[in-house]
């Protein structure tokens, strides 16, 4: 009889030295579980996932200084920061992005910015990055403010780094928020 268990709905079975929940008890978790497991999808899969460049875009409005500008060479980096550290860049909310007198604050120039989610893949693996891009008619004081093709390498409290992917143009740039 040491073996033999005693059955009872919802309570402990006592078998041998062992002592176990009934099936049903088992079953009934089970259900508390899985309406758990629905209530959360069904919760998760109502909100929306705001991309990086959703949270980038906010961020980058406002006025940012030049911290410092290289011109990436193959064997060399050349810094022209000194060609940009009289300027401000102001970038507004409806695209619109102003060259600004860093001393007067008035508007030089203005153009566009545009920022967008880029994926690369080379095969094995997949690389995601916000790409931002600055466009002018020209440039300012023969200054070149267009940054074609560039990738967000840094944006962190108040410090924006970007670098251009064209090997022609091919700068880096660290703005800090002004």
């Amino acid at each position: 009889m040491l073996c033999s268990p005693i059955l009872k709905k919802n309570k402990l079975i006592n078998f041998g030295q062992f002592t176990f929940k009934s099936i049903a008890m088992k079953s009934f978790f089970l259900q508390q579980q899985f309406a758990c497991f629905i209530t959360l999808l069904l919760i998760a899969s109502s909100c929306e996932i705001e991309s990086q460049k959703d949270k980038y875009e906010d961020r980058i409005l406002g006025t940012w200084e030049f911290e410092e500008v290289k011109k990436l060479k193959l064997f060399d980096n050349e810094t022209i920061t000194d060609d940009y550290k009289a300027t401000l860049l102001e970038f507004l909310q409806d695209g619109t992005l102003n060259i600004l007198d860093k001393d007067a604050l008035t508007v030089l120039a203005t153009g566009t910015w545009y920022m967008d989610d880029e994926t690369h893949s080379d095969g094995e693996t997949t690389t995601n990055y916000v790409s931002l891009e600055t466009h002018f008619d020209g440039s300012y004081n023969g200054v070149d403010y267009s940054f074609d093709e560039s990738t967000i390498t840094r944006f962190k409290n108040d410090e924006l780094c970007f670098k251009e992917n064209k090997f022609s143009k091919n700068k880096s740039v660290e703005l800090k928020q002004f």
